[in-house]
């Protein structure tokens, strides 16, 4: 990895990418958030062939912003609205949802009854409708603020909170026979 553009934020990075270090730049934007874009990825998509062409596909349509957009640029925000985009179009091309098995993060250390609940949890958010498993994933995976989820998804504040709410209510009526009152 390349320590040169640690101190540096992902703008000013961004802004460098038509420079004559432009490559550097963009390769340390892509392992700034990398990990992190493809697990968007793989959550909402449901299956990794798929996730990893989404993510590419995002990684190229940024690079192609940096010499289309001007100004100050929120790279975080953006980089998820190009793979919120191309999520939403895969969903209307394939009109069906598929399982996340291998968004699933795993851990030596957890105990059986850990991952159980963690099971019954992805599968609950795998049941959601594409509409409210998005934001969900947005706030509660990848910590955007409401506000940065709003603009990724081109959609009111309120219908974020809406939306993610309902989200919430509907994996808790799912869930709600597999968990014990204490």
């Amino acid at each position: 990895m390349d320590t040169r553009f640690s101190t540096e934020t992902d703008e000013e990075l961004f802004a460098r990418i038509g420079s004559q270090d432009g490559e550097a730049a963009f390769r340390a934007l892509y392992d700034r958030h990398a990990s992190r874009l493809y697990a968007y990825c793989a959550r909402i998509i449901g299956n990794r062939d798929d996730a990893k062409d989404m993510f590419q596909e995002t990684f190229v349509r940024l690079h192609h912003q940096s010499s289309v957009l001007t100004g100050p640029v929120r790279v975080a925000p953006l980089m998820f609205t190009i793979a919120h985009n191309l999520c939403i179009s895969w969903h209307r091309n394939k009109k069906h949802t598929v399982p996340a098995e291998d968004a699933e993060l795993t851990s030596n250390d957890r105990s059986y009854e850990q991952t159980e609940r963690m099971e019954l949890l992805r599968r609950a958010i795998d049941t959601l409708p594409f509409l409210y498993r998005e934001p969900l994933i947005l706030r509660e995976y990848d910590d955007f603020t409401y506000a940065d989820i709003a603009e990724i998804m081109d959609i009111p504040v309120a219908t974020v909170k809406i939306r993610i709410y309902r989200a919430k209510e509907r994996i808790r009526a799912i869930l709600a026979p597999y968990i014990q009152e204490v």
